[in-house]
C-alpha cells in the first residue's frame, strides 16, 4: 500500500514533465504535418470550383429520375442499331458533343488555373531543370497538380457510365462504350503533349500553317511545380475561343424563345453544354480572383443577393379581360346548373339511374410527377371516356383537380374534349412531345442569367418557355389555340 501511495505521489509531482513531453511530441508531429496540410489546402483552393461542378454533374447524370428517363431514351437509341441511331441522330450528336465539350473544359480550365496561379508552398526545395532553377513541391502535391486535370477530364464520361449502370434494360452496350471512352479520354489527356509535339513537326502542318504558326501546336512546358507560368499563345487562343463560344451559345439560347432549338439539342445535350459553360465562367472568375487577391465569388454572391429583391420575373400570365371574383358562380350555383344540364344523360353506371333520380357525379384527382404524370393522366382519361361500360363518362365529371404534371394532363385533355376533336393520334403526339428540353434550356440558360440582372425580363422565365412549348405543340398538332386562351375559357357555360 505504501509503495502504491508513493507511486501516485511521484506521478503527481512529475505530471508537469509528462505533459511537457506530450506537448513536445504533438508539436513535433504538427511541425512535420502542418506544411503538407498547408500545401494541400493551397492546391485545393485553386480547384474547388471544379470539385463543385463535378458534384453537380454527378448528381444531374446519376441521381434523379429525370436523368434516368433521359438515359433510357439515349440507351434505347444506341440499342436500336442503325435505324435507332439514325432516328435519333441529333439527340446522339448533341449528347456526344456536350459530353466532349464538358470533358475538355474540365481538363483545360483546371490545368490553366493550376499553371497560371502562384501556389504558396511551405514544403519546397530548389532543383535544377536544364539551365533553370525551379521550385519542387512534395511528391504528393506534384501528383495532384499533374493528374487532377486528367482525372477531371475523364470523370464526366465516367458519370454517364455510372448512370447507365443504374438502368435495367439495354444498358450493357452503353456502359461498356462509355467505360472505353473514359479510358481513352484519360490516355489522351495524359499523352496530349507528345501528340501535340508530333503533329507540330509534320510537314503537312508546317506547309499548311507555316513554320511559326505550326509552333502553336506544341504543348506548353509540363512543369506545374509551384511558380506561376504564362499560358502559351495557343493556350490563350483556346481560352479566348472557349469564352466567346460559350457566351455566344448562351446568348442564342436566351434570345431564341422557339422551343424547336432546345428540342433538337435534347435535354442531355443542354445539361452537358451548360455544365461546360458554367465551368468556363467560374474558372475564369477563380483565376482572376486568385491573381488579384480578391474574393470574387463572395462579391458575386453579395451582388446576386442585392439584385434578387428587384429581378423576380416569375409572373402569372393574365388575359386581356380579367374575370372578377364577384362575376363567377358559387359552388352551389355551379352544382345546380350542372345537374339541370345533365339530368337527361345520367345513365353512366345503370340504365335505371335516371328513373330513380340518381345522378352519378365523378371527381378526378391526378397526382404530380412531371411529364410522366401528364402522359398517364391524359391516357387514363381518354381510355375511360372510350369505355363502353362507362357510357357518357366525361359528361358526368363534375370537377378535376391535379398538381404539377397531373394538372397539365387535365388541362390538355379538357381542352381536347372542349374542341370536340376525335384526333386520337394527334392527342398522343401532343402528350409524347419533348417538353423537357424547353424548360431545361430555360432553367440552365436565361433563368440563370436572370439571377445576375437587376431588372426582371419575362422572356427569360423558364415557366414561360414551358407554357409556350405546350401551346405551340397543341396548336400545330390539333389546329387549335385553346391553350393560348384564358384558363376559364375551358368552362364557358353551365353545361360544361
Amino acid at each position: 500500500f505504501m509503495n502504491v501511495k508513493l507511486f501516485f505521489r511521484s506521478l503527481l509531482n512529475n505530471s508537469r514533465h509528462i505533459w511537457a513531453l506530450i506537448a513536445a511530441y504533438i508539436a513535433g508531429k504538427l511541425r512535420i504535418v502542418y506544411p503538407h496540410l498547408h500545401d494541400l489546402f493551397s492546391v485545393l483552393r485553386c480547384i474547388w470550383f471544379h470539385f463543385l461542378m463535378l458534384g453537380v454533374g454527378y448528381f444531374a447524370l446519376t441521381s434523379t429520375e429525370q436523368a434516368r428517363d433521359m438515359l433510357y431514351v439515349f440507351v434505347d437509341a444506341l440499342a436500336g442499331g442503325i435505324s435507332g441511331i439514325w432516328d435519333n441522330k441529333w439527340l446522339l450528336f448533341f449528347f456526344f458533343a456536350g459530353i466532349t465539350w464538358w470533358s475538355f473544359v474540365m481538363w483545360f480550365t483546371s490545368r490553366m488555373i493550376l499553371k497560371s496561379t502562384h501556389i504558396s508552398l511551405i514544403y519546397k526545395k530548389w532543383e535544377l531543370s536544364g539551365n533553370e532553377r525551379v521550385v519542387k513541391a512534395a511528391w504528393q502535391i506534384r501528383m495532384i497538380i499533374r493528374y487532377f486535370p486528367r482525372l477531371s477530364g475523364a470523370l464526366p464520361i465516367l458519370f454517364v457510365m455510372i448512370g447507365t449502370l443504374s438502368l435495367t434494360t439495354n444498358s450493357d452496350f452503353t456502359a461498356v462504350l462509355f467505360g472505353i471512352l473514359t479510358l481513352v479520354s484519360f490516355l489522351f489527356y495524359s499523352f496530349r503533349a507528345q501528340l501535340q509535339d508530333y503533329f507540330s513537326k509534320r510537314r503537312w502542318v508546317i506547309k499548311r500553317f507555316g513554320a511559326e504558326r505550326a509552333k502553336l501546336f506544341k504543348a506548353d512546358p509540363h512543369r506545374f511545380e509551384a511558380q506561376r507560368q504564362q499560358l502559351s499563345p495557343g493556350g490563350k487562343w483556346v481560352a479566348g475561343i472557349a469564352f466567346l463560344g460559350t457566351s455566344f451559345f448562351f446568348l442564342i439560347i436566351c434570345l431564341i424563345k422557339d422551343p424547336g432549338l432546345p428540342q433538337v439539342i435534347g435535354p442531355h445535350g443542354l445539361i452537358l453544354s451548360a455544365l461546360g459553360g458554367w465551368t468556363v465562367f467560374g474558372s475564369l472568375l477563380v483565376l482572376y480572383s486568385n491573381r488579384f487577391r480578391i474574393p470574387g465569388f463572395m462579391l458575386l454572391l453579395i451582388y446576386t443577393l442585392m439584385v434578387s429583391r428587384c429581378n423576380n420575373n416569375h409572373s402569372v400570365r393574365t388575359t386581356t379581360r380579367l374575370a372578377h371574383v364577384d362575376e363567377r358562380e358559387t359552388l352551389e350555383q355551379r352544382i345546380e346548373g350542372w345537374m339541370q344540364a345533365f339530368v337527361a344523360d345520367s345513365s353512366v353506371f345503370s340504365s335505371d339511374s335516371s328513373s330513380t333520380g340518381e345522378i352519378p357525379i365523378i371527381v378526378v384527382a391526378s397526382q404530380g410527377g412531371g411529364i410522366r404524370a401528364m402522359n398517364w393522366t391524359v391516357r387514363v382519361l381518354d381510355q375511360l371516356n372510350k369505355e363502353k361500360a362507362l357510357p357518357n363518362f366525361y359528361r358526368h365529371v363534375f370537377a378535376l383537380s391535379g398538381v404539377s404534371g397531373g394538372s397539365v394532363g387535365i388541362a390538355v385533355h379538357t381542352a381536347y374534349m372542349r374542341d370536340s376533336t376525335v384526333d386520337t393520334e394527334g392527342l398522343n403526339k401532343v402528350i409524347s412531345s419533348d417538353y423537357l428540353s424547353p424548360v431545361t434550356a430555360g432553367l440552365l440558360y436565361p433563368d440563370m442569367v436572370q439571377k445576375f440582372l437587376w431588372w426582371p425580363r419575362e422572356s427569360f422565365d423558364r415557366a414561360r418557355r414551358l407554357e409556350d412549348a405546350w401551346s405551340e405543340c397543341y396548336r400545330d398538332t390539333l389546329n387549335s389555340n385553346r391553350l393560348d386562351a384564358g384558363f376559364l375559357s375551358l368552362w364557358k357555360n353551365k353545361s360544361s
